[in-house]
């Protein structure tokens, strides 16, 4: 048996926590993201809510394996594994306000089960397996989405061009699943000391899903 587990923390950034020389680099100046975070804060869209500082990734993976050696000629293979991962805070933008963020969890995990028998110079292998795997990102706000195209001057001549966004992630809520199963079964016929014949069949079924459907609410565009 064994199980790891691992954990990150990062500063989450978002528009109210970038810097002028960040803003640079994104295309827009302070002065033009003051003036959006005023009307922000006017129309009551500022607020973090419930969205953290600080972005939290976390994972834990498992495994569980038996060997069995059921008699001289029959050995047994149980193994089994569970996979977690999480992350509190993703899919945020340096130009986004923070209710854009989302929270995704993603579960997995399979059990293998394979039986190995021998008589004489025949060799059996029968191997199954299942998995399954689910991933779940929702958002911390629902509604429509706020773009505002902004073009900034730089200084020295130069110009760029952004967008500011605002309300909720267009993308979100989204869930994915995913179910498989395999089969095999494998004769091997030793053919003297040199030579191996192998006759098997093999099954896959598998099934995806995908529940969510993009721009759900709505995308509202504003040219400042």
């Amino acid at each position: 048996a064994s199980a790891e587990y691992d954990r990150r923390t990062d500063p989450l950034a978002s528009l109210l926590d970038a810097n002028t020389a960040s803003l640079t680099n994104l295309g827009v100046n302070s002065d033009s993201i003051g003036r959006f975070l005023q009307f922000a804060e006017v129309a009551r869209l500022s607020s973090r809510g419930d969205v953290p500082f600080d972005r939290v990734t976390s994972s834990l993976s498992t495994l569980l394996r038996v060997d069995w050696d059921v008699s001289a000629t029959n050995a047994l293979l149980l193994r089994a594994d569970y996979r977690h991962n999480s992350l509190n805070a993703t899919r945020l933008s340096g130009l986004a306000l923070p209710t854009l963020a989302g929270q995704q969890t993603s579960d997995g995990g399979g059990i293998l089960a394979s039986l190995t028998s021998s008589a004489g110079p025949f060799i059996n292998e029968v191997r199954a397996y299942a998995s399954s795997d689910e991933s779940v990102i929702h958002g911390f706000r629902v509604s429509p989405l706020g773009v505002v195209n902004v073009t900034s001057d730089l200084g020295d001549g130069n110009s760029g061009q952004g967008q500011l966004l605002f309300g909720a992630n267009s993308s979100l809520p989204r869930r994915t699943s995913t179910r498989l199963f395999e089969f095999t079964d494998e004769v091997s016929w030793l053919a003297g000391s040199a030579h191996r014949l192998k006759l098997g069949v093999l099954l896959i079924a598998g099934r995806s899903a995908i529940v969510g459907n993009g721009n759900q609410f709505g995308t509202f565009f504003y040219n400042s």
